[in-house]
């Protein structure tokens, strides 16, 4: 069959068979192809310089000026039906992706098929050749060119459409969930509603009410004083009505303000105005027909700021380069979910986030250049298109978003001054009454760009308060998006504990109703998301292969900051040059520069714009004012330059080059900002590596000055020390500054980590360079603190692997690496103090600490954390780490463990010698993959999906109760059949939260929940088959209550405990037992026999049952949890945060055995008197170190 067939009339099948024609031609007849073309063309009537305007016309004609001359298999490619009918979709949507994943399909196809003859991979790509001619088309043909502004037209038009009629459910679910929280208000009829909100308005804008008014039914009134016009007050008719505002009851308020003798009405309905009464109102110049939003908008006047977000758009091109984000999130169950970009990613989980009403607030996490503050900009202009939108149609508000970047107001004493200089500074009249009142109320979303600006440089405890102090304008109903770096935080599972909520300062979480968080963390971009965003920024097509078939600038475009500097740098790359993160950054740098001077006349060398750069920089950074008015231009340029700049004429003309040349960027208030925060990182980097010495290759020479008879200078002293004409002197490089210098810059404060990443490439360029930074740190100790983090900030830039680390005498304090980021093995740390340093995790086998000072017991946290320990039933013990499943035979965890399952699989339960395990590698349909894990052989058998499983013994027989929205069954072991379906437990009030669960135990099965104040345990009865109450307790006031193993524990605000069965019987009693609840440290736990045991802080006690003191006390190195106790009733088990298990006996606390799982600590020389308490020491021992 032919491909095409004859007689076609079709333009584009006519097209395609002239051209398939001419390619299938001998060389000699290609030669004069065109004419047949051509002649196809005119018969078509497509030969004119402008085609006809329909799409299936302009294709043909791009088709033979695009093919003409290609080879056939492109001409087929690009002529068939379902490229073309795609193509046709994404022109009618602007979404070119759509095509070209329809063509990389088709080329893969053919492999298969050869339908289209002999393709390449590379032939995919002929589509973005063919994309510009048919646009180019599209420009001469007056309607398609006119379809291209209408399809984006019609698709704002559409997206505006829906999105206000999403806000109009979102209020009303918002309406809803606010009177669930209002008993007062859910029972008050819709005009009680109106009328109450109408006078918290009048309230919080300080409009006096003079009197009420007697008005008709479904109406209320005042006389209020309000503005009659621009800043004159008077007295003002105010109508609230029930329903649609009517022609009558403008009629009746003017007759009202004449017998009050008011200057202006106000008439407010919730929604709807009639257009006879709007007709009424426009016949009296001081009548007002509003909707409550639209007196609600009478409030402040948010268009400056609304016309500040478009140029802001505008100005960054964002609606042609936004790129789409991924996004994940770890879920409360364990498990942890993806938010995949092609199916709406973080714009679609923002949008979902808005709609839910039981969450207040969201925090967005990335790494640097991630794209937070993009996406916090996108989503800022397109809930601010909608706002605008449903101002000028008079619908219902959404929330108007107040993008709030906190690079700006770093500064700021508490979140009501970020708020106030960000509404002064935005030209937003709005007073800290009305601000609270229009965020309790719904009618915000407030972003925060930017937490790390807040959280570097501060200890642990101030990050935790400024986290709460933005958190203090989260309140129900609120909404608040708070986007912060990972990296300026040490600890990954730290900083969404924070950003949960679920870390407080002082521990004690803030007064109220604690905010209802969530957490998610931006993806890399995939190979899609680069393709997208590369050809977003440049049509070349060699330039795109060059850089997406790279897979170091792959690696780099993962950051969709790193694409304009990519492109950038594409000559240097090409070149050869080394292709890392600072590299990179160096060659956009130098050609941005460059340009800009070949741009415009200069006064300055790019030496002199580099230094300019270096030193604000780090006046940015180490004060955290991340902007400079243009007024403060002259005194900084006299601060760096000094007498270069001393004539007013030399000023001048060095201001103008500073502010026009050197990379800044500058808003409409003349404050200058660094184009991206890493960018600045950059060069604060850049000034380090020159006043350590460090800076050589291609970094000194970006300087321009570098000469083989130069002569080698201070960074400090050099841009100074001039020649008479005014010009640098020759350079042979940069020598270390004196201790003193350093100790105010380098030394001044812990490097952040993308600063540290980009000095350690630095230091990589200088032959000597790494040698030069041990040497500055060694030189550290005798100086002592006024080194300040030096010698720390030396070993993080110095890139070298542990035995190279000749540090002894070095003085490491404050010395805090990310985890996973540096190894100490076989380092040389003799004499070297270690105090204020953050060594968790770190591997520091063989490493040598002899006379080292240390001051925390944190060196001996462990990578490997517990996640549980089980005993099965004959003694095997079994825990469950975040690397696998571990088994110890006969109990004695002093031998070497068997290794049961990998990947890990999230241990539940043991029973028998059976154990379940869920897998955290798969996910479907958001239940956990789970398995059984035979402990003896370690075989384990997918029984999945399951959500939630519990232990219990079902006729005396061990077995798993399996619960899922559908059903509660009983399961065999180990081959899991059911045995029995269960109905669910009784519906209560509410519940304990994760402390709702299933035990089994004596009392059977049951099920524990909270019913307002009480605790209400229900006992399964397998004989009826029904749920009966087995007890019911009232919790005391004052206590926190929390359930273990068949225990409750009730701990008050004296330390007092009391210890429940699952009865409700007390069983136990204790003053003053010092018991804080969470994370280990204060979680009593009643063992079997009659022992009672304590977690606090660093201490187990072992307490009498019956009452008394304690029987026993054992320290600890650091916090215990994870406890369960042995069947044999004699004995329990912990694990610890030094990645102990330990196995203890109850009525003496004697040590049994201990496992340790690390070896993080093998063969570490350690002083005895190196700092560390009795416990701490123990551990180092029992982790193979050496004490002398």
């Amino acid at each position: 069959m032919a491909w095409y067939p004859g007689g076609v009339t079709d333009p584009i099948l006519a097209v395609a068979r002239a051209l398939l024609t001419v390619a299938a031609g001998p060389a000699k007849k290609r030669a004069l192809r065109s004419p047949e073309v051509v002649g196809v063309l005119k018969k078509l009537g497509l030969a004119g310089d402008v085609p006809p305007a329909d799409f299936r016309s302009v294709y043909a004609r791009a088709l033979a000026d695009y093919c003409d001359g290609k080879p056939e298999a492109v001409v087929r490619l690009l002529g068939d039906e379902w490229v073309r009918d795609t193509f046709e979709k994404s022109f009618a949507t602007g979404d070119w992706d759509r095509v070209r994943a329809e063509v990389r399909d088709a080329v893969e196809r053919n492999r298969e098929t050869g339908e289209y003859g002999r393709l390449h991979n590379r032939d995919a790509e002929e589509i973005d050749g063919f994309i510009p001619v048919f646009e180019g088309l599209v420009a001469r043909t007056r309607n398609p060119a006119q379809v291209v502004t209408d399809r984006k037209i019609d698709r704002l038009a559409e997206d505006i459409r829906a999105g206000l009629g999403r806000i109009e459910q979102v209020r009303q679910s918002e309406e809803e969930a606010r009177q669930e929280r209002e008993p007062a208000r859910r029972e008050a009829t819709s005009l009680e509603r109106l009328e109450s909100d109408i006078v918290e308005w009048l309230a919080a804008t300080n409009h006096p009410v003079l009197d009420r008014l007697e008005v008709p039914g479904g109406q209320v009134g005042w006389l209020v004083k309000a503005p009659v016009t621009p800043g004159r007050f008077g007295r003002v008719v105010l109508i609230g009505v029930d329903g649609e505002l009517l022609a009558g009851q403008v009629a009746w308020a003017l007759a009202e303000k004449a017998r009050q003798g008011a200057q202006g009405v106000w008439l407010v309905a919730r929604r709807r105005i009639s257009t006879a009464a709007e007709r009424a109102a426009e016949q009296d110049g001081s009548v007002l027909c509003l909707t409550f939003d639209d007196l609600v908008d009478m409030a402040a006047d948010f268009e400056p700021y609304v016309d500040w977000l478009d140029q802001e758009v505008e100005r960054l091109g964002l609606p042609d380069r936004y790129v789409p984000l991924s996004c994940h999130r770890d879920d409360p169950d364990g498990t942890s979910s993806e938010y995949a970009w092609g199916s709406g990613g973080l714009d679609k989980y923002a949008e979902r986030w808005l709609d839910d009403t039981a969450r207040e607030h969201l925090s967005v996490l990335g790494e640097f250049g991630s794209g937070k503050s993009w996406f916090s900009l996108h989503l800022a202009w397109q809930l601010a298109k909608l706002w605008r939108a449903a101002r000028e149609e008079r619908r219902v508000r959404p929330r108007l978003p107040l993008l709030i970047p906190l690079r700006d107001y770093a500064k700021a004493a508490d979140v009501a001054a970020v708020v106030s200089k960000f509404l002064f500074e935005r030209n937003i009249a709005l007073n800290e009454r009305v601000f609270e009142y229009l965020n309790r109320t719904g009618r915000f979303l407030l972003i925060f760009d930017g937490f790390d600006e807040m959280a570097a440089r501060v200890d642990r405890q101030t990050m935790v308060a400024n986290f709460w102090e933005l958190a203090k304008v989260t309140h129900p109903g609120t909404k608040v998006l708070l986007s912060s770096r990972t990296e300026h935080f040490p600890d990954a599972d730290e900083t969404r504990r924070l950003l949960s909520g679920e870390v407080h300062a002082a521990a004690a979480p803030p007064e109220g109703e604690k905010p209802r968080f969530d957490v998610v963390e931006i993806s890399p971009l995939d190979d899609a998301q680069i393709d997208r965003m590369i050809r977003g920024r440049t049509a070349d097509v060699e330039v795109i292969r060059l850089v997406t078939g790279d897979p170091g600038l792959r690696d780099l475009l993962r950051r969709p900051v790193m694409s304009d500097l990519v492109l950038t740098a594409l000559p240097e790359i090409r070149a050869g040059g080394p292709v890392d993160l600072s590299h990179v950054y160096l060659y956009a740098i130098r050609h941005k520069l460059d340009e800009d001077i070949k741009a415009e006349r200069t006064f300055t060398s790019r030496a002199d714009k580099v230094y300019f750069l270096s030193e604000l920089a780090w006046e940015m950074e180490s004060t955290s004012t991340l902007s400079m008015h243009y007024r403060e231009f002259p005194e900084r340029l006299r601060a760096y330059f000094g007498a270069a700049v001393a004539a007013e004429r030399d000023l001048d003309h060095w201001e103008h080059d500073m502010r026009a040349q050197t990379l800044l960027n500058r808003d409409a208030a003349g404050q200058y900002t660094p184009a991206h925060r890493s960018l600045l990182e950059w060069f604060v980097a850049y000034k380090f590596a020159a006043e350590l010495g460090v800076l050589g290759g291609a970094f000194l020479d970006l300087l321009g000055t570098v000469s083989a008879d130069g002569a080698p200078a201070l960074w400090s002293t050099y841009f100074a020390d001039r020649r008479p004409d005014g010009t640098l002197p020759p350079l042979s490089g940069f020598t270390t500054e004196a201790m003193p210098r350093l100790a105010e810059t380098f030394g001044q404060t812990r490097v952040n980590p993308t600063v540290a990443g980009f000095l350690r490439s630095m230091v990589a360029a200088h032959p000597e360079g790494a040698e030069r930074m041990l040497a500055i740190a060694r030189a550290t100790g005798p100086v002592g603190a006024s080194a300040g983090v030096a010698g720390a900030n030396c070993v993080m830039a110095a890139g070298l692997p542990g035995e190279r680390l000749k540090l002894a005498g070095a003085r490491l304090v404050g010395l805090v690496p990310p985890r996973g980021r540096l190894s100490l093995a076989g380092a040389d740390l003799r004499d070297t103090d270690l105090t204020e340093a953050g060594l968790a995790e770190v591997d520091l086998r063989g490493a040598c600490l002899v006379g080292a000072r240390l001051d925390s017991p944190e060196i001996l946290e462990s990578p490997i954390g517990v996640d549980g320990v089980v005993v099965t039933e004959d003694g095997t013990i079994v825990a469950d780490t975040d690397q696998a499943l571990f088994a110890w035979d006969g109990g004695d965890l002093s031998g070497a463990p068997r290794q049961l399952a990998t990947p890990r699989p999230g241990l539940v339960l043991a029973k028998s010698r059976t154990i379940l395990a869920l897998s955290g590698d798969r996910f479907y349909g958001g239940a956990r993959y789970q398995a059984i894990v035979s402990a003896g052989t370690g075989q384990m058998t997918p029984v999945g999906p399951i959500r939630r499983a519990w232990p219990i013994r079902w006729q005396g027989v061990p077995a798993m109760l399996v619960g899922d929205p559908a059903r509660l069954a009983v399961h065999r072991l180990p081959d899991l059949a059911v045995e029995a379906v269960l109905p669910f437990p009784p519906e209560k009030a509410g519940t304990l939260g994760i402390y709702h669960s299933m035990y089994g135990d004596t009392h059977g099965i049951c099920n524990a929940s909270m019913a307002g104040e009480d605790i209400v345990v229900d006992r399964y009865d397998e004989g009826s088959g029904r749920w009966e109450e087995l007890a019911r307790w009232r919790v005391p006031r004052g206590r926190t209550i929390f359930g273990r193993d068949t225990v409750w524990c009730s701990l008050d605000d004296r330390d007092t405990a009391l210890l429940y069965d699952m009865a409700g019987v007390l069983i136990w009693r204790a003053e003053g037992i010092g018991a804080r609840h969470g994370h280990g440290e204060g979680l009593a736990l009643y063992a079997p026999g009659d022992t009672v045991l304590t977690f606090r802080e660093r201490l187990i006690k072992g307490w009498p049952l019956r009452g008394g003191p304690p029987r026993w006390q054992v320290p600890l190195a650091l916090g215990a949890y994870a406890y369960t106790s042995h069947p044999d009733g004699e004995s329990f088990l912990y694990a610890t945060n030094c990645g102990e298990i330990v196995r203890r006996r109850l009525d003496t606390g004697e040590l049994m055995s201990r496992a340790i799982l690390t070896s993080r600590l093998e063969g570490a020389t350690f002083s005895r008197d190196c700092g560390l308490d009795a416990a701490a020491l123990e551990v180092l021992e029992a982790s193979g170190a050496i004490l002398v």
